[in-house]
């Protein structure tokens, strides 16, 4: 981003804290019902914009810069401006009405435009909006996403609150003596000032806000950034919890020795909304940064591993959670979810959206190996079967259709993509010659037809049906070389074992 841009966010940000710690509107917003909103309306604009900054590119900024010098009479404006919110908002703290806040909304927008119009030609900004005007909506979405997720976030803050509290007070106590705790109300402070750890306090908002807008950056640069991207994750949690434990420490110490006006006025709940958007920004700007630094000197990517990696994390995340599961496989929500995530990350990179899917023929071809499939299946053993519905049948009815639900979706949605990348779009055409990428597929009757379809049906344990079916699914994407076409027919053959075991009871070829 533009040096002057950072300057602007800067800025802003810093006037805000000002502002936020010489007047404090929470109480007055109680006097006058229907204004408790104000004291949402700077931290969700904060998030908004955080997620319009990254959404416009960075050679954007660049060019509204430009490489004029600006006047220096804008900036005055905006000073004026600004001391215009600074009086409306200690006379809306003396006696609070809904005209003052009415007038507090538009005077606070006025600052953020004229900071803006300051440090950029005005015609350049309004062209900037007219051209990425969908991308500014999308930063709006995002922000609106991360400020509700923070917010949400704060019903499942219990558990975390205690960990909040005892690191919290390990750190107090390494700065300074005499630290006051009190785990069953979740106080904790010094002699003259003490904080109770509060829902708002607990750091949960801040994961839910850093959690959506890094989320969503490393899934749109997801090509860029590949499935390493996603580290950064969990990297930008614990650094956003880690600030929260800071602030809550340095709230307690300006409580006590600088003023605890300061520290319950502005400090306590502002500059929390501004670390936790640091932390996201910050994350963004590395992952940025590394992303260039990859598309310049990165060697090409291994074409293999778009159409084997969801296989293997599937497969993973199969195994591990079966160590777990003893009658019933509770844990396959997650196996799909993983699957899911899998997919958005590597499918774009293959030959699978390479050509649009056909319905009727793959379609059927789908009945033909449903029916091949369970006219071949082994007997299953009904007494395991039995245990694992006993099992099901325990948990709680929306426990039971959320997990139908998952599984419903990893049969038809997510194993018939995975699968067909692996079997078929890179297993069947490797066997043909080393360069998969450039092979076309062969008929079902070739032996790299035949040898892909086997390790098909053994990959699964009913090495005739899997076979059989596989042979189906090599003549689909033979057909027409679309390998969309063979992901139809796969998805067609598991959405009717789906109905038979939903409708019909046949848990078997579920379970």
């Amino acid at each position: 981003m533009a040096r002057r841009a950072l300057l602007v966010v800067g800025l802003l940000l810093a006037e805000f804290l000002l502002l936020s710690f010489a007047f404090d509107v929470q109480p007055a917003t109680a006097k006058v019902s229907g204004l408790s909103v104000l004291g949402w309306l700077g931290p969700w604009a904060l998030c908004c914009g955080a997620g319009t900054v990254w959404r416009i590119p960075t050679a954007d900024w660049r060019g509204l810069q430009g490489g004029h010098a600006r006047p220096t009479w804008p900036w005055f404006v905006h000073g004026v401006a600004y001391f215009a919110l600074a009086a409306a908002a200690a006379f809306f703290v003396r006696e609070p009405s809904v005209s003052l806040a009415l007038g507090l909304m538009v005077l606070g927008a006025g600052v953020g435009a004229t900071a803006i119009g300051a440090a950029f030609p005005l015609a350049g900004v309004l062209s900037l909006l007219r051209r990425r005007w969908h991308r500014v909506l999308a930063g709006i979405l995002i922000g609106s996403l991360a400020f509700g997720a923070g917010w949400g976030a704060s019903y499942l803050w219990d558990e975390l609150a205690d960990l909040t509290l005892l690191m919290s007070a390990l750190l107090l106590e390494l700065l300074v003596d005499g630290i006051a705790i009190n785990p069953d109300t979740r106080l904790l402070g010094l002699e003259h000032f003490r904080v109770i750890i509060a829902p708002v306090c607990s750091g949960i908002e801040g994961l839910g806000l850093t959690a959506v807008l890094v989320s969503f950056y490393i899934f749109h640069f997801r090509r860029e950034l590949g499935p390493r991207g996603w580290w950064a994750l969990p990297l930008a949690l614990l650094a956003s919890y880690t600030a929260n434990i800071v602030r809550i420490v340095a709230l307690i110490l300006i409580g006590e020795y600088v003023s605890p006006t300061v520290a319950i006025g502005g400090f306590h709940s502002k500059a929390g909304w501004v670390l936790f958007i640091a932390v996201a920004l910050g994350t963004v700007a590395i992952l940025r940064r590394r992303a260039m630094k990859q598309e310049i000197r990165a060697p090409a990517p291994n074409p293999v591993t778009p159409y084997l990696a969801p296989l293997m994390i599937v497969v993973g995340a199969s195994m591990l959670t079966g160590l777990f599961v003893f009658a019933f496989p509770r844990a396959y929500p997650l196996t799909a979810l993983l699957g899911a995530a899998a997919i958005w990350t590597w499918a774009p990179r293959t030959a699978l959206f390479e050509s649009a899917p056909r319905w009727l023929v793959p379609s059927l071809a789908g009945v033909l190996a449903y029916v091949l499939w369970i006219v071949t299946l082994p007997v299953a053993d009904q007494e395991a079967v039995g245990r694992g519905l006993e099992v099901f049948k325990a948990w709680p009815l929306w426990a039971q259709a959320g997990w139908i639900f998952f599984r419903f979706v990893g049969g038809v949605g997510v194993a018939p993509v995975v699968e067909e990348l692996a079997f078929r779009g890179f297993l069947l055409r490797r066997l043909r010659g080393a360069d998969f990428e450039k092979e076309a597929p062969p008929p079902p009757w070739s032996a790299a037809a035949i040898l892909s379809s086997l390790a098909f049906g053994f990959a699964h344990s009913t090495p005739v049906a899997g076979t059989l079916a596989g042979l189906v699914y090599a003549w689909v994407y033979a057909r027409r070389g679309s390998l969309g076409d063979a992901v139809v027919a796969h998805a067609v053959s598991n959405l009717i074992i789906a109905v038979q075991v939903v409708v019909l009871g046949d848990w078997w070829l579920w379970l």
